[in-house]
């Protein structure tokens, strides 16, 4: 287990309430779209703090106190997504749907989010990784829905934030993490096991 059983229901019990406190803070006059705004807001913080926090809890050597290996990962694996969708975001200057400012291409929020989810999932394994992918794919809907972005900045971002963790992250021992792979050939799909 990538973490001890306790504090992994705490970590997603706190995570849940946290998203859904949002409906009650989240004033104004349309409360579902604020609510569902507020919540992709929460989650693209939460899901790599989540995902990086687990290396600090994780001990897969028993001779180390935690997972220093997957922090330094994490740190590049994260550093990455975002330095390369703030370039990007400077380059494109895509105006956004709401017209608030030219920062729209891609979607920081849902890089930021699968990021972690992609983290989890690659580091931590499937039965962690599928509901995180499942509540980064809400935050992207999230800024679609809000009118922040454009389907194809939340594609991007997505895009992104998984492709770093493919370079960077490798799953623990025992775990298994599938990775897509592309060449002259053709598509196909490469089977890790830590």
């Amino acid at each position: 287990m990538w973490m001890r059983r306790p504090l992994a229901v705490t970590a997603l019990f706190f995570l849940v309430s946290l998203v859904a406190q949002t409906a009650v803070l989240a004033g104004g006059d349309d409360g579902e779209s604020d609510w569902i705004r507020t919540s992709g807001d929460i989650l693209q913080i939460a899901l790599p703090v989540l995902g990086g926090g687990a290396t600090f809890f994780t001990n897969p050597d028993p001779d180390k106190t935690w997972d220093k290996e997957g922090t330094w990962m994490f740190a590049k694996a994260y550093g990455a997504a975002w330095g390369s969708t703030y370039l990007i975001k400077i380059l494109a200057a895509k105006a956004r749907p709401n017209g608030a400012n030219r920062t729209s291409f891609p979607s920081g929020h849902t890089m930021s989010a699968f990021a972690g989810a992609a983290w989890i999932d690659g580091r931590y394994g499937r039965s962690w990784g599928i509901p995180s992918y499942a509540l980064a794919l809400f935050t992207g809907y999230s800024r679609v829905h809000s009118g922040w972005h454009y389907q194809d900045d939340v594609l991007a971002g997505a895009s992104i934030g998984m492709i770093s963790n493919w370079f960077f992250t490798s799953p623990l021992p025992g775990k298994v993490q599938l990775l897509p792979t592309v060449n002259s050939g053709g598509y196909g799909l490469q089977v890790s096991i830590g």
